[in-house]
């Protein structure tokens, strides 16, 4: 499984390259050709120092930008996702950018958005040292529009990581 992942690590950085050269940064492509080349990733890649993940209704994006700019501020090396892709592929896609060709992580800290709904499907191989539920309420009915089957999607993400610390907003 190690050469499969670091296929798949060494083609989402020639993507992420060519896009950059492209001028295309914000594509989550690379990250969707490295979870298609190695579907357990996220399992693999090395974190940072720390790792933070951002979830819920509404907000994600203003609290990871808010997140970002304090780790910035204290001198810190980030690895932070503008565009908010908040699913598999984004992650990939931040998690390859928080390290080398050889899986060495060059940054001090990786903030990311989460899906509120698909937080389990990712969070349990990424385990964050610290993941923060901005808020729980209806969203659109065409997505998920109950509050507790937000719940219960954030609640299954959160028993896969037992040792994170998690601050929900109240």
């Amino acid at each position: 499984m190690k050469l499969r992942f670091y296929l798949a690590l060494w083609a989402g950085k020639l993507a992420m390259a060519v896009l950059k050269l492209m001028g295309r940064e914000q594509d989550d492509r690379p990250g969707i050709l490295m979870y298609r080349l190695c579907p357990d990733f996220l399992k693999y890649v090395h974190k940072p120092a720390y790792t933070v993940a951002v979830t819920g209704t509404n907000g994600k994006s203003t609290v990871t930008a808010l997140i970002n700019d304090i780790f910035v501020g204290m001198g810190k090396k980030t690895s932070f996702n503008t565009w908010g892709a908040n699913l598999k592929a984004g992650h990939c896609y931040l998690m390859a950018k928080s390290v080398n060709l050889w899986n060495r992580p060059v940054v001090d800290a990786c903030i990311l958005e989460a899906d509120e709904t698909s937080s389990a499907a990712n969070m349990g191989a990424l385990k964050p040292d610290t993941y923060i539920v901005t808020n729980i309420s209806r969203d659109s009915l065409r997505r998920n529009g109950h509050p507790l089957y937000i719940r219960d999607c954030i609640q299954r993400a959160i028993q896969l990581m037992p040792d994170s610390t998690v601050i929900l907003s109240a």
